[in-house]
């Protein structure tokens, strides 16, 4: 009978290391979902703040349609300065016709 008393004390200290283990364990496990919570409320946020934001895509777009726009200026800078050189022309012939008159 002692025998059986003693093996049961054994298996007391031995739950009693495992009860110590757990509660250990519940208060990590704790500590881990405050963590994940306070990383889910943070990656929210970033969301959040990320929908605003342009995409790659929308930049490239926005970068073609910006070149589109300096070809167009290009083009009507190189038009306008062959404009005024006719127009220069153009008055000097006036000049030459009028003076003939």
């Amino acid at each position: 009978m002692e025998e059986i008393i003693k093996k049961l004390k054994e298996h007391d200290n031995q739950f009693d290391t495992i009860n110590k283990k757990l509660e250990e364990h519940d208060s990590q496990l704790d500590i881990i979902a405050r963590t994940v919570a306070e990383h889910t409320e943070r990656f929210d946020r970033m969301e959040e703040k990320l929908d605003g934001m342009a995409t790659k895509n929308d930049i490239v777009q926005i970068m073609n349609t910006l070149d589109k726009i300096v070809g167009l200026n290009n083009k009507n800078e190189e038009e306008i300065t062959v404009l005024a050189y006719n127009h220069k022309n153009l008055d000097h012939r006036v000049a030459l016709l009028e003076a003939n008159i």
